[in-house]
């Protein structure tokens, strides 16, 4: 966009000048006088050239009086050329090998403006002398006359030599050419000769690497020659190059901002260059070992890929949960924390840390630890699993109130985190003595089932079997063994602990299970329930 805005720019500046160039029509109409030394090729009708451009023509020839010099009248025709200044210069150029000539003008810059018919000096002309004159009088019998001309003429030329050296030099503009060369040279003949000096000691060492220069030389010959087959891209190159720079110089300005401020960045990376060698002689191996690695993470990816799409049902099915989870995970996470907090042990423990107790979470914990610990045992043989199938005093099945009457068995036998057990060495604070009396005394007797005797040792009594005001044992209704009466059922024993989990657990019934509603019509039991659960 950029590119096509300027040339419209610069498209718009040329016309501007052509059509103010034209409106003004300066040079249009105007003619001058051009005096020169010999008007050889010119005729009227001749060309007016200006800058090489046609534009007009010579009106008439004429010869200027007292001097002899010729003088031609040209008119410029053409519109959008500028008008003659003091300083404009023209010359007399050859058109073509026959002998058409034409008068080609260079308006001038720095002079004054010249009005109509102005006359332009011979001091601002030249003579061009045609290849075919010269040829003409190195032929004879021309260069006879042109020494009897000299010879005739001798003391008139001797006498006008300053003359004729200036007529020579208009007409021949390579002398004064040369002339300026040859000032050059006088002027810088100091450096010339510095310059011979040392181009003698250039010439010696070229020629003592000619081999390099010869290869140089046909580097350069096919470097030009790519250069040449690839001139257009060149042309499009350069053509291109002001823009680049344009926009090359506010980046190379923020470049040298940048490079100054990395300034201290560079000096701490070359203080840390000799770790940064280090690192990267290290990466190289590690790169090289973890590559087995990456192909098989590769390969993993294939069956991965496989899996990822078969997951996202269940992806989707936890997003939509998870919609809902936050309530349910503040709500846990109360709950744990609480479970966590030491400051709410149920009693304190010196074996705890700081003896303020152990938590909830502590003491879940500690069960499967003290589990593994008391059937495992490790010495230097290796690993032993105790189990304990011997049937002793300490496998009997034990409740609060068995233990409290066997405080011995109890002391051996017990296995608790703590120094206080509820319901034995401290209060039940789960029993409920109203509920349970209240349980006690409907229905005529107590429907739980295998009640443990004071001995630890468990009664027969089930759920459904009738007793006399309790759970009674084995004995028969009529009649013992030795043909006595009956024998009157034992008075049980308080049970804080079964109270308290007959408060606890539901009277639901269970299918399947004797006493309960489905199979006898009568309300279950919870403790029956509990019973058939720890029965055998």
């Amino acid at each position: 966009m950029r590119r096509a805005l300027a040339i419209l720019v610069v498209f718009a500046a040329v016309a501007g000048a052509l059509v103010v160039a034209g409106a003004g029509g300066e040079a249009k109409g105007r003619t001058y006088t051009v005096v020169f030394d010999n008007a050889f090729g010119l005729t009227p009708g001749v060309d007016l050239r200006i800058g090489g451009v046609k534009a007009g023509s010579i009106d008439k020839l004429d010869v200027e009086k007292g001097t002899g010099r010729a003088l031609i009248t040209a008119k410029v025709t053409e519109p959008g050329f500028s008008a003659f200044r003091s300083d404009a210069r023209c010359v007399i150029r050859p058109q073509s090998l026959i002998g058409e000539y034409y008068m080609d003008c260079q308006p001038g810059q720095k002079g004054e403006v010249l009005g109509k018919k102005a006359k332009i000096p011979v001091e601002q002309t030249e003579t061009t002398i045609p290849p075919d004159l010269v040829q003409d009088i190195l032929s004879r019998p021309y260069r006879e006359r042109l020494a009897l001309i000299f010879n005739e003429f001798g003391g008139a030329l001797a006498s006008n030599g300053p003359n004729l050296n200036d007529a020579i030099r208009r007409a021949i503009p390579a002398l004064n050419e040369t002339d300026r060369v040859l000032k050059l040279l006088a002027d810088n003949r100091a450096e010339l000769q510095s310059l011979t000096r040392a181009s003698a000691t250039v010439l010696s060492q070229l020629s003592d690497r000619r081999t390099e220069v010869s290869r140089f030389v046909r580097e350069a010959g096919n470097a030009a020659e790519a250069s040449a087959d690839r001139r257009a891209d060149l042309r499009e190159t350069i053509r291109r190059f002001p823009g680049f720079l344009s926009e090359l110089r506010p980046t190379l300005a923020d470049l040298g901002t940048a490079a100054r401020e990395q300034a201290p960045a560079l000096a701490d990376l070359r203080a840390s260059s000799t770790d940064l060698v280090t690192f990267f002689n290290r990466l190289g191996p590690f790169a090289e070992s973890s590559r087995p690695a990456l192909r098989s993470l590769g390969r993993a990816s294939v069956t991965g890929t496989g899996a990822a799409r078969a997951a996202r049902p269940t992806v989707a099915q936890l997003r939509g949960l998870t919609r809902n989870s936050p309530e349910l995970a503040k709500n846990l996470a109360i709950v744990l924390e609480h479970l966590n907090d030491r400051k709410f042990a149920t009693e304190k423990n010196p074996a705890s840390p700081g003896g303020d107790g152990f938590t909830g979470l502590e003491a879940i914990l500690q069960y499967p630890y003290v589990q593994s610990q008391a059937i495992n045992i490790f010495d230097d043989r290796g690993y032993i699993l105790k189990l304990l199938l011997l049937a002793n005093e300490c496998s009997q099945y034990t409740n609060a109130e068995s233990a409290k009457a066997n405080p011995g068995r109890t002391k051996r036998c017990a296995g608790i985190l703590g120094p206080n057990q509820p319901g034995v060495t401290t209060p039940d604070p789960t029993a409920n003595g109203a509920g349970t009396q209240a349980r006690r005394s409907g229905g005529g007797g107590d429907d739980r089932g295998d009640q443990p005797g004071d001995d630890g040792s468990r009664s027969d009594a089930g759920p459904g079997r009738s007793g006399s005001g309790g759970a009674g044992g084995d004995a028969p209704q009529s009649g013992g063994s030795d043909g006595g009466a009956p024998a009157p059922s034992p008075t049980a024993a308080p049970d804080p602990l079964g109270d308290a989990i007959d408060d606890l657990v539901p009277d639901v019934p269970v299918p399947g299970v004797p006493g309960t509603k489905e199979q006898q019509g009568s309300p279950s039991s919870d403790r029956g329930l509990l019973d058939w659960l720890l029965g055998p």
